[in-house]
Parts: structure tokens; C-alpha cells; sequence
């Protein structure tokens, strides 16, 4: 087929990829996480996650506390004790999921996120990286947090 199309060499338009070292790996990482960071995305993510997760189990409130020890604790347990209230049951979200409807959150839910978002703001750069989040929800040593 080279022959039909004048006898020259053809070339992929391409470069063959090559294989990232760990140290690269590790470096595009960094640079992602920072950037993230910088808009505010990961601080938002994980608020989100603490929220959801006070909200949805009892052991979560007293770790919140044992790391944020600066919370006002009486005004956390009545967020999270309306927002359980006011959610939805199971029925009510999939009736609204089915209409097309975004289920509307209760302001208790809203409140506890500013909240806890106001927390985590207010920590220092080091103290807030002990506390990460990875993706699957777990803390540091593969604790769920």
C-alpha cells in the first residue's frame, strides 16, 4: 500500500505515549490537589461530606467535636437534629426524583452546612490536611470520618 501512495514513509500523527514514573504521578497530584484547593473546591467537597455523614450517623457528631473543639455544640446538635427531621423519606425522594424534581433541603440542613464549612475555614492549612477526606469518605488509615 506504501507503493499506492507514492512509496514514502508514513508516520502516525501521534507520538507513542510513554509511561509516567511515580515521582510524575505524584507531581501532577500535588499540582491538581493545589489547584483545587486554591478555588476552593476540595474545602467545599469535603464541608459536603461532613455534613452528610453528621447527618446521617450518631458516631459522627461526637468526632466532629473531639476535632472541632471550637464548635458551638448546643447550636450543631439542633442542626443536626432538625435536618434529620425535615429530611425526606425514602418515598417522598423518589416520588420528586420521578417528577424531575430536585428535592428542596430544609434550611436546618443548609444552616449546618455553613456551619460546618465556617469550621473548617477557620482551621489552619496543616490541621485541615490531617483531616482529609479521600474519595471514598475515609480519613487518614482508612478510618471513615
Amino acid at each position: 500500500w506504501r507503493q499506492a501512495l507514492g512509496g514514502f514513509a508514513v508516520h502516525s500523527a501521534t507520538p507513542a505515549p510513554t509511561l509516567a514514573d511515580a515521582a510524575q504521578v505524584a507531581g501532577m497530584l500535588a499540582h491538581w490537589e493545589e489547584a483545587l484547593t486554591a478555588i476552593g473546591f476540595l474545602a467545599l467537597h469535603l464541608a459536603e461530606q461532613w455534613r452528610d455523614r453528621l447527618i446521617s450517623q450518631d458516631s459522627a457528631q461526637a468526632e466532629w467535636i473531639a476535632h472541632h473543639p471550637g464548635t458551638d455544640i448546643q447550636q450543631l446538635r439542633a442542626l443536626i437534629r432538625q435536618a434529620r427531621k425535615d429530611a425526606a423519606t425514602p418515598h417522598e425522594a423518589a416520588v420528586a426524583e420521578s417528577q424531575g424534581l430536585a428535592p428542596r433541603k430544609s434550611r436546618a440542613y443548609r444552616e449546618l452546612f455553613a456551619l460546618v464549612r465556617t469550621q473548617l475555614a477557620g482551621e489552619d492549612e496543616g490541621e485541615r490536611e490531617d483531616f482529609a477526606l479521600d474519595d471514598e469518605g475515609q480519613g487518614e488509615g482508612g478510618h471513615d470520618v
